[in-house]
């Protein structure tokens, strides 16, 4: 069994996860710009949609991890 997403999250150090986030907040926001694009043509975006919620996910179980890593250091 492979590992949970937190788990590969938790393991990663600081700086790659913090890379990672932006990377993921960078596809985030070009996906909404593809929404928008996309609703303005009259088109479907069900599968974009389902894509951007896989990201806003991702974005908020690593802003998570960083969080409590600072907290951590913090203590």
């Amino acid at each position: 069994m492979g590992k949970s997403t937190i788990e590969f999250y938790e393991e990663l150090n600081t700086e790659n996860l913090q890379n990672l986030l932006n990377g993921l907040e960078t596809a985030q926001y070009n996906t909404e710009y593809i929404i928008c694009e996309v609703e303005k043509k009259g088109g479907s975006v069900c599968d974009i949609e389902k894509k951007m919620i896989d990201y806003e996910i991702d974005v908020s179980l690593i802003r998570m991890e960083l969080n409590k890593r600072l907290w951590d250091d913090k203590v």
